[in-house]
């Protein structure tokens, strides 16, 4: 009798169990980019909206490395020499592929972020309507990020009783800039163009379930 209320007097001592966060992070989120290419925005915006998806893994040494990718089209006017607008429509798309190793740091329910890692930019241009010519490309650089996480209520394995499924759901608020290569004024010609600098701005918000 007395050993029995030794050990639930015992039970009752120790500290409730606090469940973390899953190791794994799946989202989505909004980013809006700010290209540098005085080109794209003489025919486009410089300024635009897209989707990504992204998938987060914590590391040792709280380190995270984050995958994502994303899409967008922008449809503008050619303009001539000049500028001035020629009435023919021209489409450009790209598709950014990012890898960024990122050290985190707890600050209550918070939790900031930063890092940096390499990116690949593939790009397409239709000059015109029916122009058969179109050019196409891929531009590599490196992304540096830094940003928050805060999460959404109370975690998910508190709310259920089943153990499956996400263990929270957070949002995120990122801030970033992405550096492409492009060759030297100097070096550019009829014969060697500078091409597209897709170096931009990037500022994002996403939700996100650990998982």
């Amino acid at each position: 009798m007395i050993l029995g209320l030794l050990s639930v007097g015992a039970a009752l001592a120790q500290p409730p169990v606090v469940s973390l966060p899953g190791p794994v992070r799946v989202g989505a989120r909004m980013v809006g980019e700010a290209i540098r290419d005085p080109h794209i925005a003489q025919v486009y915006d410089d300024t635009h909206i897209h989707g990504e998806l992204y998938l987060g893994v914590a590391l040792p040494w709280q380190t995270e490395l984050t995958v994502s990718g994303g899409y967008k089209r922008l449809e503008g006017a050619l303009v001539d020499a000049q500028g001035d607008a020629t009435g023919d429509t021209t489409w450009f798309w790209h598709a950014p592929i990012t890898a960024v190793v990122k050290g985190t740091l707890p600050a209550g329910p918070l939790t900031l972020a930063g890092g940096f890692g390499p990116t690949a930019v593939a790009w397409a241009e239709q000059p015109g309507v029916g122009d058969a010519a179109r050019y196409q490309g891929t531009k590599v650089g490196l992304v540096a990020e830094t940003g928050v996480t805060l999460p959404l209520g109370r975690p998910l394995t508190e709310v259920r009783e089943a153990p499956n499924g996400a263990d929270a759901l957070e949002a995120a608020l990122l801030l970033g800039y992405r550096w492409t290569a492009r060759r030297r004024g100097d070096e550019c010609g009829a014969d060697a163009p500078c091409g597209l600098d897709l170096s931009a701005l990037r500022v994002s918000f996403g939700i996100q379930a650990r998982f």
